[in-house]
């Protein structure tokens, strides 16, 4: 599912290069964009123990979260709509190991901006090769592949300048553990519990 990602971002590359050109001729309706910020929330994945008796719990909608894609104003009515790759992220350091979960979602929303500033919107984001991973200095190993899954979003967003917005977002996603390997092994689950993904979340749009 990597390839699935790289081959999305590769389209997009493409995309920005038209867009560009685009905007070259003195059209802002179609216009390349990137976003990052955090967010927080979901179902504890693992935790880490660490040397000093602290602990750090990897989250199922932590931590970091990036984007590239594309925004679109339709230029007669108030409506935007919005695709992007992204990559979302949480990880736990530590001097005697380390953990992270990642994932790649894709999004598509829309849009309404008919009031000054703002803008309110709502889609569909596919999380793509969502895996959790800890490594234990000397000790444990530990795996989770969890199966591929669609979620919702909705989103408010300020525009700060023509190019910048703030954002403020909620998404609703479930994770069902589809693979788990320890020390070496490997096992296939079966019928288990969905942990939520659910977070909310702050971030940035900019587009060119």
């Amino acid at each position: 599912m990597k390839k699935i990602f790289t081959r999305s971002l590769f389209a997009l590359a493409i995309g920005a290069a038209c867009l560009s050109a685009h905007a070259e001729n003195g059209s802002q309706d179609l216009r390349f964009a990137v976003s990052g910020g955090l967010t927080t929330g979901g179902d504890d994945l693992f935790t880490m123990e660490y040397e000093d008796g602290s602990s750090k719990d990897l989250k199922g909608g932590a931590l970091v979260e990036l984007g590239i894609g594309m925004l679109y104003q339709a230029p007669d009515i108030p409506v935007a709509g919005q695709l992007m790759a992204k990559y979302h992220f949480d990880v736990a350091n530590a001097r005697n190991g380390d953990g992270n979960f990642d994932r790649y979602p894709i999004e598509a929303a829309l849009f309404y901006t008919g009031l000054e500033s703002w803008r309110f919107g709502a889609g569909i984001r596919y999380v793509l090769n969502p895996s959790a991973d800890m490594s234990i200095d000397g000790g444990d190993d530990m795996e989770a592949g969890f199966d591929e899954t669609l979620g919702l979003l909705v989103e408010v967003g300020y525009q700060i300048s023509p190019q910048f917005w703030l954002n403020v977002r909620a998404v609703s996603e479930k994770y069902e553990l589809e693979t788990f390997r320890a020390n070496g092994q490997r096992f296939d689950v079966i019928d288990a519990e969905k942990l939520s993904g659910n977070h909310v979340g702050l971030n940035f749009t900019v587009a060119y």
